[in-house]
């Protein structure tokens, strides 16, 4: 049997989904399409907005991941939660109630 993962390593879904996430993140480290990164509609309410920034949250905060071997991924972690994090201001502040 392979060992167990060690538990200091991000696992290898974990990775993958950052990568994943970088790709909706534009190069100069915000989101192109601030929808698209949240998943949300065009026009979504406060409150399906609020309800996708906080599921990604609690995913990409680094604070989750803190004590956790990052190696190169530590910055693309920031920079994704950066980029949630824009992403929702923005679409919060024009969203309808």
């Amino acid at each position: 049997a392979p060992p167990p993962p060690d538990s200091r390593e991000l696992s290898p879904e974990a990775k993958l989904r950052i990568e994943e996430m970088l790709l909706l993140v534009g190069d100069e480290g915000y989101a192109p399409d601030p929808h698209k990164l949240l998943d949300v509609p065009v026009g979504a309410d406060r409150q399906t907005i609020k309800r996708a920034y906080r599921e990604l949250a609690k995913e990409f905060h680094p604070d989750r991941h803190f004590g956790k071997n990052l190696g190169g991924y530590a910055r693309a972690l920031q920079r994704v939660f950066n980029a949630i994090k824009e992403a929702y201001d923005l679409l919060l502040r024009d969203a309808t109630s």
